[in-house]
């Protein structure tokens, strides 16, 4: 029998310049970047473990601009090299 590993899936919407690289990192998914004036406003679904300290990646990044809002979406399989395994 083969047991899975689950994880929470979050949407998350950003406003502010630099977050797609990073977000590339966090094993998210992007789904639409859009303009809004200068700045540009990023929609994705990324797993929580990866957005824990969030706030202080994106401060970073945007030199204390950038704004960010998590809202929970799904539970999503972690991948498999990533599932430690207890036997």
């Amino acid at each position: 029998m083969k047991i899975f590993s689950s994880e929470q899936i979050r949407n998350v919407v950003i406003t502010g310049h630099g977050s797609v690289r990073d977000l590339n990192t966090k094993r998210a998914r992007i789904h639409g970047i859009s303009p809004d004036g200068t700045i540009s406003v990023v929609d994705a679904e990324v797993p929580l473990a990866e957005v824990q300290r969030y706030a202080s990646d994106l401060r970073s990044l945007t030199q204390g601009r950038g704004t960010y809002k998590l809202t929970f979406d799904h539970f999503g399989e972690v991948p498999a090299n990533l599932q430690t395994c207890n036997q």
